[in-house]
C-alpha cells in the first residue's frame, strides 16, 4: 500500500481522517494525495481552500510524508469518483459521520456514495475513532467467500504490521445450515486468524456486526462491498452502509471487484 488519497472539507471529520491516513502513512512508507472539491455554488472561496489545502499537505509533509494537495471544481460526488478512478491510489479514506450521519451533507453522504461505483477500498473514519495503527481486525463475512485472495489484499497489506491480528466473524442467518469458516480457512492458509459466528435472529445484521466489534474491542472493521448481496446491497439500508454509518471504529469497505 503506497497511495492513500484522503478527501479533504476542512471539517474536524475530515481533519480526524487525515491524521489516521497519517498513521498509516508512516507505517506503509507511504505517499498523501489531499484532494478537495469546491461545488458549483462555492467556486469563489477557491482561493482560501488551495490555502488552506496547501498548509494540511505541509503539516503532513512535516512529519516526513511524501504530501500533494489537489483542487477541483464540480460536483462533490462525481468529480471524487472521477478523480479516484483516474488515479492511482491503493487507498481512499474519509471521514464519516458515524451516528451523526446527515445524508443531505454532501460531503458527509459521499464517504458511503462513492463505494457504489468505485473498485478502489474505502477506509471510513469516524470522527471520535481513537487515532492509532489498526492492530485488531474484524472481517465480517458473509457466504459469499472470496475466490482470490487479491480481493482482501488491501486488509492483508495493513495486518503486515507487527502485532497485527486478523479475527472474522460471521452472522448465522435462520435460513443457513453452515458457516464459511473452511472457505475463508483455505482461502488465508498461512494467514493466523480466528473465526467466530453467530446465531441470532433477534436483531439486524449490520446492528450484530457492529455490536461485536465493539465486544471484542477490534481497531477496525472490515466489510467487503458488493452489490446485490447483504453486505454490499445498493440499497439505502445495506448492511456495508449501515455499519459505516454507525461504527465507533474505522470501516475498510473492500471492493470485490478490487
Amino acid at each position: 500500500m503506497k497511495h492513500l488519497l484522503v478527501g479533504i472539507d476542512f471539517s474536524k471529520s475530515a481533519d480526524h481522517a487525515l491524521a489516521y491516513a497519517e498513521e498509516i502513512a508512516l507505517q506503509m512508507k507511504a505517499k498523501i494525495s489531499l484532494v478537495h472539491v469546491v461545488p458549483p455554488a462555492r467556486t469563489a472561496g477557491a482561493s482560501e481552500a488551495k490555502k488552506r489545502l496547501t498548509e494540511l499537505a505541509d503539516s503532513s509533509g512535516a512529519r516526513g510524508i511524501t504530501t500533494a494537495a489537489y483542487i477541483y471544481e464540480g460536483s462533490v460526488i462525481e468529480t471524487l469518483k472521477r478523480v479516484i478512478d483516474d488515479g492511482d491510489c491503493d487507498l481512499v479514506v474519509m471521514g464519516c459521520q458515524g451516528e451523526n450521519f446527515l445524508p443531505e451533507n454532501p460531503w458527509g453522504s459521499s464517504t458511503t456514495s462513492i463505494m457504489e461505483d468505485t473498485r478502489i477500498p474505502i477506509l471510513a473514519v469516524p470522527g471520535y475513532a481513537p487515532v492509532k495503527y489498526p492492530l485488531r481486525f474484524l472481517l465480517a463475512t458473509d457466504n459469499g467467500c472470496p475466490e482470490h485472495i487479491r480481493q482482501l489484499s488491501p486488509m492483508l497489506d495493513l495486518l503486515t504490521a507487527d502485532r497485527t491480528k486478523l479475527l472474522l466473524f460471521h452472522y448465522l442467518q435462520a435460513t443457513e445450515r453452515s458457516t464459511p469458516d473452511r472457505e475463508y480457512g483455505r482461502l488465508l492458509e498461512g494467514i493466523e486468524h480466528r473465526f467466530y459466528y453467530q446465531v441470532d435472529n433477534q436483531q439486524p445484521i449490520g446492528n450484530a456486526v457492529v455490536e461485536f466489534t465493539e465486544l471484542i474491542a477490534a481497531d477496525i472493521l472490515v466489510v467487503t462491498h458488493r452489490e446485490g448481496h447483504w453486505l454490499g446491497s445498493p440499497t439505502s439500508d445495506s448492511v456495508a452502509r449501515r455499519v459505516t454509518w454507525s461504527s465507533s471504529v474505522p470501516v475498510l469497505v473492500l471492493q470485490d471487484s478490487f
